[in-house]
């Protein structure tokens, strides 16, 4: 899914450089500490270079190659609107300017940072990762080409800072009038105000940089819509506010009007290594989708959130608090929670209690008193539990694992030979303890 939604955008544009971008699918920053908020589909981090004013625009006006760029740079201003222009690393380098990735993996911006940005996709959130999305589920896709336009360079300053970003160089609220604040209504324009583009969002609650969104369903589904709706996905194209205003910020669009560049731009994608045990749990012919999971062991997977597969009734499900996914070694996606013996066992929620010195599930373990441990006869075939002294000596064996004989005695009395099965259980365990080293009685 993450190299479907590069796919759309990467071959939009022609720019000699590459765009290092970290994917991941977590319900946490980069920091791996502070929490997405719970309506947030998706995040992106990124790394911005401060420019002074003359040299950003004198570089964004130089680098046009589009009738898009033609327009747009005839609307720029002739005096500064801001002390500086807050430029992303990546948007700075398609228009020449030297601002390298400065982000880190966990977010933390320096010098050496690999990565203009990173996107996380919240796995709280009930996404479809191929398309049509499912019925009451958001379009993956369509949120990370949202992030990515924003490691791009989309995004807005207003009521954020002072200085502007290359968007809000683009922002009017009629014709010949800029509007540069966050009340009243703005529009993108890249012909001095003259031409509504899309509106803006200026709703507090959503991104700046973002359009106006309609009420589900919308009517334009754009990718960069503050707000988005079930059930609906669009793509970033050739005509789309997203691919026009990636335009005149400094990318070049391939239109028939594009001054064509011997080199092409690269995006690079690195997902995140998944945490033990999850695997990466990509779609059929979809791999590096960036989603880490269970593997279900039939092409399925489930989500951190839902971790356990239950392949028979084709849901992802949790288990209840203190119980694990428990499923047969081999058998994954058997729907089945239970205890985690810690062993690479495990124990179903009927018989929750494990026994792993006799490699049994009993439903409760016996509360010894002081001086006996809980014992059992499984390694001689019976089922029975109970508890016993510890003897030092061979002779004290028939006293100490008294209870466990009791209780193998009583089993016997469902079975067609009991008087037999009675005098193995005392043969069998009292011989077992006297012969183990040290003595015990299971």
């Amino acid at each position: 899914m993450v190299n479907a939604a590069v796919s759309v955008i990467q071959p939009l544009f022609d720019d000699p450089i590459v765009v290092s971008i970290r994917f991941r699918y977590s319900t946490v920053y980069a920091d791996g500490v502070t929490p997405l908020p719970s309506n947030l589909l998706a995040a992106s981090e990124s790394g911005i270079h401060v420019i002074p004013w003359n040299t950003y625009v004198g570089a964004l006006a130089a680098g046009g190659t589009t009738t898009n760029d033609t327009a747009a740079n005839a609307s720029l201003p002739g005096t500064a609107l801001s002390t500086n222009v807050d430029t992303a690393s990546a948007s700075g380098r398609a228009i020449g300017l030297d601002t390298p990735p400065v982000m880190f993996a966990d977010g933390s911006l320096g010098l050496g940072g690999p990565y203009d940005g990173i996107v996380t996709i919240n796995s709280n959130v009930a996404f479809t990762f191929t398309r049509p999305p499912a019925s009451a589920t958001y379009d993956a896709q369509r949120s990370v080409e949202h992030e990515i336009d924003e490691v791009l360079g989309l995004g807005s300053s207003i009521g954020v800072r002072a200085d502007l970003r290359p968007q809000d160089l683009f922002s009017w609220s009629a014709a010949g009038v800029r509007s540069l604040t966050s009340s009243g209504s703005r529009y993108f324009s890249i012909d001095g105000g003259a031409t509504s583009i899309v509106g803006f969002n200026q709703d507090p609650s959503g991104d700046r940089g973002d359009w106006l969104s309609g009420s589900c369903p919308q009517t334009t589904p754009f990718v960069q819509n503050a707000f988005s709706c079930p059930d609906q996905f669009s793509d970033v194209t050739l005509t789309s506010p997203e691919g026009i205003n990636l335009d005149v910020i400094g990318y070049d669009l391939i239109t028939g009007s594009t001054t064509s560049r011997p080199t092409t731009s690269t995006t690079t994608t690195t997902t995140l290594p998944c945490p033990s045990p999850q695997v990466e749990c990509c779609p059929v012919g979809q791999p590096g989708c960036g989603v880490c999971g269970t593997d279900c062991g039939n092409g399925g997977c489930c989500p951190a959130n839902l971790p356990v597969c239950d392949n028979v009734n084709g849901l992802c499900i949790t288990c209840a608090p203190g119980q694990v996914g428990c499923c047969p070694v081999g058998q994954p996606g058997c729907g089945m929670c239970g205890t985690d013996c810690g062993n690479g066992a495990c124990c179903p929620a009927a018989l929750p209690v494990c026994d792993n010195a006799n490699g049994l599930c009993v439903a409760q373990a016996p509360q010894c008193p002081s001086g006996e441990t809980p014992c059992s006869d499984a390694a001689l075939g019976f089922p029975d539990v109970g508890c016993c002294a510890q003897p030092t000596k061979a002779k004290q064996c028939a006293a100490a694992c008294r209870q466990i004989i009791s209780a193998c005695k009583t089993s016997c009395a469902a079975t067609t030979r009991a008087k037999k099965c009675k005098k193995r259980c005392q043969s069998a365990i009292v011989g077992r303890c006297k012969r183990a080293r040290p003595h015990a009685c299971s």
